[in-house]
């Protein structure tokens, strides 16, 4: 009630004690994954959304989203590829790209950065100058 009520630290607080005690359910731990972001904790946030990814069997969009950025934020660049890197192939949005790519190079991937540029550029999800010397660059 007190997430629902927007006290976001008390609600957090009070569901995490709650799960310390009861295994809860999936969008629990989604719950207390987006309440831990908006507090950017971003690490208690990471270990709700492993926790949450672990009892869901398909992640919708609005799930994936979030913990891409949880997962970015907490330092696990590798795995937060891996989650963006699942719906790349179709996705028609530039900046997926771009973040998918940034994501490979500071895992220390340059080989995988530039194959995304290359891929993005191939597909027309990429273009113009800027996407053209971000790609040159990541390549080189």
């Amino acid at each position: 009630m007190r997430l629902a009520a927007g006290e976001t630290r008390d609600g957090a607080d009070l569901l995490a004690e709650w799960l310390e005690g009861h295994s809860g359910e999936a969008r629990d731990h989604w719950r207390l994954a987006r309440a831990r972001a908006e507090l950017e904790q971003w690490q208690l946030a990471a270990e709700h959304v492993q926790r949450a990814r672990g009892m869901t069997a398909q992640l919708d969009e609005g799930q994936r989203e979030l913990a891409v950025t949880v997962l970015r934020r907490a330092g696990d660049e590798a795995e937060a590829l891996t989650l963006l890197g699942g719906g790349l192939a179709t996705s028609r949005d530039p900046e997926r790209w771009r973040v998918a790519a940034a994501l490979a190079q500071r895992a220390g991937n340059a080989g995988q950065a530039a194959s995304i540029w290359e891929a993005g550029w191939r597909a027309g999800v990429l273009e113009g100058g800027a996407d053209l010397q971000r790609l040159v660059r990541v390549c080189i």
